[in-house]
């Protein structure tokens, strides 16, 4: 959208968004956000993007992907996604869409 990659995790209704909520790919958790779009995703460093970059490095090795935090309702909540094919087509965007500009982000 508007040249931007939007990756979404999850709805903000299915969270208390009040409480910590993470994404956990290969072992590694960077926390998601609640967007005004009605989505969670990656807190991002406003100075280098550098959360969102370890989420797609990370996406990129991964198998698979767990969003875990409080549900909306109380009591735990964990959502399991596959990233297999993830990084396949992440590599076939960037080379069909982006003249491999965004190759770096899965490094």
């Amino acid at each position: 959208k508007n040249g931007n990659l939007h990756i979404r995790f999850g709805e903000n209704i299915w969270f208390n968004t009040n409480e910590k909520i993470h994404l956990i790919a290969k072992g590694q958790r960077t926390e998601l956000r609640k967007n005004d779009d009605g989505y969670l995703k990656p807190v991002i460093n406003p100075k280098d993007n550098s959360v969102e970059t370890r989420a797609f490095v990370a996406l990129g090795g991964a198998t698979d992907v767990e969003v875990s935090g409080t549900s909306a309702l109380g009591g735990p909540l964990k959502l399991y996604y596959s990233a297999r094919g993830f990084k396949k087509a992440f590599n076939d965007m960037n080379r069909n869409c982006a003249s491999n500009r965004l190759a770096v982000w899965l490094r």
